[in-house]
């Protein structure tokens, strides 16, 4: 879905103007901002970093995913970059982003959209 929003056709509303009277409603943000590492997986593949976990990667280039096969858990690592392993990381507005899809298929990840 494309949203293309038009000045000549939807109306800006000023901050000084009655909103009141008018039949719109502000929108709810129910995101929430955690201090906590917290690791997202996108259906594409990619593992999205919020910044306390990317704060964990002291800027590392690359990194290794380690898995605990038993636990079901698993551990993001620096390393080195010519090491045939590693998955590349990208930051961006404080956050890290890294796409280890061959890793989420061998472990069985399926994305439910």
């Amino acid at each position: 879905m494309q949203v293309i929003l038009d000045t000549r056709v939807v109306p800006i509303v000023s901050l000084d103007q009655d909103v009141n009277r008018m039949p719109f409603e502000v929108f709810e943000q129910k995101r929430v901002i955690s201090d906590r590492p917290i690791i997202g997986i996108q259906a594409n593949g990619a593992m999205r970093l919020n910044k306390a976990a990317t704060a964990h990667l002291c800027e590392a280039e690359t990194v290794n995913i380690l898995w605990d096969r038993k636990l079901h858990k698993l551990a993001i690592a620096g390393a080195s970059s010519d090491d045939r392993r590693a998955y590349r990381v990208d930051y961006s507005n404080g956050g890290a982003r890294i796409v280890p899809r061959a890793f989420l298929k061998s472990v069985g990840f399926n994305a439910v959209s």
